[in-house]
């Protein structure tokens, strides 16, 4: 069935047209249906999920932010609540480190006031000062064999020794103590009586003239010890200061905590502060994820919503979009189709013929018309009247539409009783058996009918390579046409270049 309805400009494409069929009178009236339903399908079918998947995800990144800001604040506050620990350290090493140097060195070591004792004791002074004001809850003077020359614990003389109260790695103290000379002071951890003890010890410095009597000094290598009780009142007071939650001095055994530090030990026994670090962090995601989680959810409900409503209208676009393909394919057909007939129209074929025609200058192919005409059909429609007229002029066209099978091809009707075939990328044979197959069928198809006999008379030209335009082809056609209705019509005729176009046409 050849028709208005199957030549679309996808033939023309497929030939190697480019855009010229844009212009034509019937793609706007049907591409702008189809373009709204393909904007509505894709909408509901891509653009709703993108649009859902980019919340989700900015959701997301809020989230990771959220996340990654809180687990940074959590690390500072780790390496702050360390760097606060080593301080507290820092300090205490220099302040009772340069205690200990100032009491070796400002003759606080006296010897003792009953003739009968012999060593040295610590000025009664120094005593007061120290148990009342320093914070030192041990003070010995160690000579440099290691045994201890007097004691003083929390303020009181006592008879206690170094080596038994601390343990044997008191020694290796004095030791590095005297090692570094008078002026400076080491330090470590120890335990005594379960207590934790900061010690720091320098080398005593001898007197000067005492009484007005040379004062001989203690012997040489004698050490000014200091002992500190940093237990769990003093850590605890440095943990609110510095708010270092739960800081504290790690009891023997205890598993180690997230935080810790190890302190330099005298002995075997090892000695940590363990903490539990400030989470500002976690308090902001505390606070924090559970409006994440409304917004979230208000967000994700809106955004749900909006885009079932927008999903509905796109469904109704899509469906009032199909709906006017429909409705556009009809007028164009309406447009496009000879409403008696069924075939092409004349405004039609004139688009296909100069639309074939400046595709065959583009690419060099050849092309080939078919002018037909009935035979005596004025005579017949004047006798049997114009019903009878167009049930033939009918028949007629149905016998040209079975003979002209190609997409490409394009059957007509041109006016009244006169049809019209374009037949792009055929030569003068193959034109010439097409119309000789719809003059053959025509007159078949008359014989089985009550009316008389039906013939047509069929003209054929081929385009010139010299045509500037398609007024030469339709001219060309046109004189064979006139041939053939005069050499005795209901036969076909292909123009030849023998002689000039004539321009006029037959009676």
């Amino acid at each position: 069935m050849n028709s208005a309805a199957s030549w679309r400009p996808s033939d023309f494409q497929r030939r190697g047209g480019r855009s010229w069929w844009r212009d034509t009178f019937w793609f706007a009236r049907s591409t702008q249906p189809t373009h709204d339903a393909l904007s509505a399908r894709r909408f509901t079918r891509v653009t709703m999920p993108v649009i859902g998947l980019l919340v989700g995800l900015v959701f997301l990144a809020m989230l990771l932010l959220v996340i990654d800001v809180a687990m940074r604040q959590n690390e500072a506050a780790r390496e702050q609540s360390s760097d606060y620990v080593a301080s507290v350290l820092a300090d205490l090493e220099e302040q009772y480190g340069q205690a200990v140097v100032d009491g070796a060195r400002q003759q606080e070591i006296r010897p003792a006031a009953d003739a009968a004792a012999t060593g040295w004791k610590l000025d009664r002074d120094l005593e007061e000062t120290l148990a009342a004001q320093s914070g030192i809850a041990y003070a010995f003077v160690l000579g440099s064999d290691e045994r201890t020359i007097h004691a003083l614990v929390d303020g009181k003389p006592t008879n206690d020794d170094a080596v038994s109260l601390f343990g044997p790695g008191i020694g290796a103290l004095i030791r590095r103590a005297q090692a570094v000379g008078p002026g400076h002071a080491v330090s470590g951890f120890g335990m005594a009586d379960d207590r934790t003890v900061f010690l720091t010890a320098s080398l005593i410095v001898p007197p000067g003239p005492f009484d007005g009597h040379a004062v001989p000094p203690p012997a040489s290598g004698a050490v000014l010890l200091f002992g500190i009780d940093i237990g769990q009142g003093w850590v605890a007071r440095v943990g609110e200061r510095f708010r270092i939650g739960d800081l504290h001095v790690a009891a023997p055994g205890e598993p180690v905590a997230a935080m810790t530090t190890s302190l330099p030990q005298i002995g075997d026994e090892p000695i940590r502060l363990q903490w539990t670090p400030p989470e500002p962090g976690t308090m902001l995601l505390k606070t924090m994820l559970p409006a994440l989680f409304v917004v979230a959810v208000l967000v994700a409900a809106t955004t749900w919503l909006v885009l079932r409503g927008a999903s509905a209208a796109a469904r109704r676009l899509e469906r009032t979009a199909r709906a006017l393909e429909v409705a556009n394919a009809e007028l164009s057909a309406v447009a496009s189709t000879d409403g008696l007939t069924n075939l092409s129209n004349r405004r039609y074929f004139d688009v296909a013929l100069r639309h074939e025609w400046l595709r065959s200058l583009r690419d060099g192919s050849t092309m080939a018309l078919l002018m037909i005409d009935v035979d005596h059909f004025k005579a017949f429609n004047d006798r049997f009247g114009h019903v009878a007229g167009d049930e033939r002029l009918r028949a007629i066209a149905a016998q040209i539409g079975a003979n002209v099978r190609r997409p490409a091809d394009v059957a007509a009707r041109y006016g009244g009783e006169e049809f019209a075939v374009l037949l792009p990328g055929t030569r003068g044979e193959g034109a010439m058996i097409v119309a000789e197959k719809i003059r053959l069928s025509v007159a078949r198809a008359a014989e089985h009918s009550d009316m008389p006999p039906c013939s047509v008379s069929i003209g054929v030209a081929v385009l010139r390579p010299a045509d500037v335009d398609p007024g030469p082809l339709l001219q060309a056609a046109d004189v064979a046409l006139y041939a053939a209705k005069r050499d005795g019509r209901n036969r076909t005729r292909l123009y030849t270049a023998g002689g000039p176009i004539s321009p006029n046409r037959r009676s």
